[in-house]
């Protein structure tokens, strides 16, 4: 899996950039500067160079660890054919829907909790890639996607207790210190059930959802079997608080 750290780009720009990587199975990163970029390990740095006296127009500049290095225009598709020369996965994954999902977290959130969270990672679900939370609901969905046909799936929105404690109360205009146990289990539910929701309304109504599932213990996991396809996408909520979204696939061709 490739990884890409994007370094200078404009707000606006980095959005559409990520966009369009992540539908090619590239996984972007934001580096604030190059050290924190190569600290990540990725495959390669683009770094956004803006017009200058000498030139008239902002040109990307790549390199990588092999010390092999190109410049190319602002156009995403050139960069792209020159980072992903192969196609990187042999089954695609369903972007539109993953997007759906990762749009419905920060539209409840901020609806019906009244925080921004920002997409700081996204990720190929593998052994190797652990995510851990004290609190997790976990909703399945078994529909019809737009590439490959039938599916089953699952969506896990994994917290930190303190976090969670935090969006319930929110949620339910209280104070955290008037929750209940059974408080967080079921806004915790509820929440990943209005995601489900909204990214089902999102994607085209193709698909069913369960009912939800929540799994409690001081740093647990969510893990699926090796068959299983998907992304786990990091957020990061006010004051740095960190949480995780997984996404499941598996995907069964008409």
């Amino acid at each position: 899996m490739k990884k890409i750290s994007l370094i200078g780009f404009p707000t606006d720009l980095q959005s559409e950039w990520e966009t369009q990587l992540e539908k090619k199975g590239v996984i972007p990163l934001a580096g604030e500067n190059l050290f924190k970029a190569l600290e990540q390990n990725p495959e390669w740095v683009l770094l956004y160079v803006p017009p200058q006296a000498e030139l008239n127009q902002a040109v990307v500049l790549g390199f990588n660890q092999d010390s092999k290095q190109f410049v190319s225009p602002l156009d995403i598709n050139q960069v792209i054919a020159r980072i992903t020369p192969q196609p990187i996965f042999e089954e695609k994954l369903d972007w539109d829907l993953i997007n759906a999902f990762i749009d419905a977290t920060k539209e409840v959130l901020t609806m019906m909790v009244g925080i921004e969270v920002e997409k700081k990672e996204l990720l190929l679900k593998n052994k190797k890639d652990k995510i851990w939370g004290d609190v997790s609901s976990v909703i399945g969905f078994t529909g019809v996607t737009k590439l490959n046909g039938d599916i089953n799936g699952s969506v896990a929105l994994t917290l930190p207790m303190d976090l969670a404690k935090k969006l319930i109360a929110a949620m339910l205009v209280m104070d955290e210190s008037e929750l209940q146990e059974d408080d967080i289990y079921d806004g915790v539910g509820e929440l990943i059930n209005m995601i489900s929701g909204d990214a089902k309304s999102k994607y085209g109504n193709t698909f069913k959802i369960s009912l939800p599932t929540v799994i409690t213990g001081y740093q647990h996991t969510v893990g699926g079997t090796r068959e299983i396809k998907g992304v786990v996408v990091k957020f990061q909520a006010p004051e740095d608080s960190v949480f995780y979204l997984q996404i499941s696939l598996e995907e069964t061709k008409k």
